[in-house]
C-alpha cells in the first residue's frame, strides 16, 4: 500500500519533506509497507506492516504523540510506549488534537493534547 496525500500542507500533513502544497497526490517520504492510516484535521497516523506506529502533520498541542509539540512533515515513528500492534489494530486520528490506538489484548490508548494531560507515548 502506499500512502498518498494532497493539500493541507500549511500544517506539514502532505508527509513529503516540504511546507509546499500539491493539487494532485504526493508519496509519503520515508514511509513504506503500511498496512492500514488515518488522517486527522491536520495530522495523520500509520500503522507499518513491522506493526510500528507513525505520526506527522501539525503538533501544536501534542498530537503526534511523541512528547514535543513541534509539527513535522516526514512521518515520525511514536516512542517505545507502543509495540507489537495486533493485525486488527484500529487506529483514529481523531478531530484536530486526538490520535488512539486500539488492538486486540491491548487497551485503548490515547493522547491528545498536552494541555489536558491525557497520555503522551
Amino acid at each position: 500500500m502506499r500512502r498518498l496525500q494532497s493539500k493541507h500542507y500549511q500544517t506539514c500533513q502532505l508527509g513529503n519533506n516540504s511546507n509546499d502544497g500539491s493539487s494532485i497526490p504526493v508519496q509519503v517520504q520515508g514511509l513504506a509497507d503500511v498496512k492500514k492510516v488515518s488522517a486527522g484535521w491536520a495530522h495523520s497516523l500509520a500503522v507499518k506492516t513491522d506493526n510500528t506506529l507513525w505520526t506527522w502533520g501539525d503538533n501544536w498541542v501534542g498530537q503526534l504523540g511523541n512528547r514535543s509539540k513541534i509539527s513535522s512533515n516526514i512521518p515520525l515513528k511514536v516512542g517505545e510506549g507502543i509495540q507489537n500492534l495486533k493485525q486488527d489494530t484500529i487506529i483514529t486520528s481523531q478531530s484536530v488534537s486526538t490520535g488512539q490506538v486500539l488492538g486486540e489484548a491491548m487497551p485503548l490508548v490515547n493522547w491528545e493534547n498536552s494541555v489536558k494531560k491525557n497520555l503522551i507515548l
